[in-house]
């Protein structure tokens, strides 16, 4: 008897576990689509031509982009990206 308890305990941590894990993963679901809801398919593909274009300004009027090295007169870490 003592196997088929300690057998029930096992299960009952693995099931607790899974039950933490999911009430995690459902939390974070919701707030991404409450994010994804806010702005419509034209809006995000309005904002993503938008960054596009500032990226193409960027590498058209400095010496180049490097994603390892931060210029700190053109790094503005506030800025919505």
């Amino acid at each position: 008897m003592v196997h088929v308890t300690a057998m029930s305990n096992i299960i009952e941590l693995v099931f607790n576990g899974i039950y933490s894990m999911l009430q995690v993963f459902q939390k974070i679901q919701r707030r991404l689509d409450q994010g994804l809801r806010k702005n419509s398919p034209q809006q995000l593909e309005q904002r993503l031509a938008n960054q596009y274009q500032e990226y193409l300004h960027t590498v058209n009027t400095t010496a180049g982009v490097f994603r390892d090295t931060i210029a700190a007169k053109d790094y503005d870490p506030l800025a919505p990206r």
